[in-house]
């Protein structure tokens, strides 16, 4: 059956998931920009007939809009997942991205799931907590994560589409998905949960019922880090 952006979130629900999001997307040829620029959308657009295809693709909803396909990092069956609040245009949580894979590494049962809490005064970086959750729909959080943090990148929608062209991601699902705000809802919602646990800058994290605002010396946040998944992990067994 050919899918068009009309009817891509139905499809997705039959047989589709996030992984496989990507390849699913180029091979059924559902990409809104492949229609304007084979000739097709665009003629049609241009020559007062409507609009086409393009016009269709552009009102069609994104279809995985308001919804979060971010899967954490780590092992599969980790027992403590750490949900970590970040702003990418944060140094200090750029700098955390290397301590959380050493305290994963040391803690086998130990998950990373981020949230985001992008910080205010840096315009963009609610864009770029997006293009996180955009990039999650085809399965390449943790690659445009490692861009963001590079501080090689505008968080501006050119910019963030080159970030998702360098991580090799279809290009026009993440721009559809970036330019639609289909992940807004997503972003919004971790900020309310941020500001009701008293979240007040980047990194900030949780271990079941332990917080952590702020990173420490590596040492010592390593430290922290162990005991609160051993904690966590022995509430998880009692319950």
């Amino acid at each position: 059956m050919n899918v068009t952006p009309a009817n891509a979130g139905k499809n997705y629900a039959q047989n589709e998931t996030p992984a496989n999001a990507k390849e699913n997307y180029a091979q059924k040829n559902e990409s809104m920009a492949g229609n304007a620029t084979s000739g097709q959308g665009a003629g049609n657009a241009t020559s007062g007939q409507g609009g086409g295809k393009e016009a269709e693709a552009a009102a069609a909803p994104y279809p995985f809009a308001n919804v979060s396909t971010h899967k954490p990092k780590g092992a599969a069956n980790a027992s403590v997942v750490m949900e970590e609040y970040v702003s990418f245009s944060c140094g200090v949580s750029a700098r955390g991205r290397n301590l959380t894979d050493r305290a994963m590494q040391q803690n086998p049962e130990l998950a990373l799931r981020l949230r985001h809490f992008p910080l205010p005064q840096t315009p963009g970086a609610e864009l770029a907590s997006q293009a996180f959750e955009c990039a999650a729909d085809q399965g390449m959080e943790w690659e445009i994560e490692g861009v963001l943090y590079s501080n090689e990148t505008w968080f501006d929608y050119p910019g963030l589409n080159g970030a998702a062209r360098k991580i090799g991601a279809n290009e026009s699902m993440f721009k559809w998905c970036l330019e639609s705000g289909a992940k807004k809802k997503i972003v919004d919602d971790d900020i309310a949960g941020a500001k009701e646990l008293g979240v007040r800058g980047t990194p900030f994290f949780v271990i079941g019922n332990a917080t952590i605002p702020g990173l420490l010396d590596d040492d010592d946040f390593l430290a922290v880090v162990r005991r609160d998944v051993k904690e966590a992990a022995t509430n998880k067994k009692a319950s």
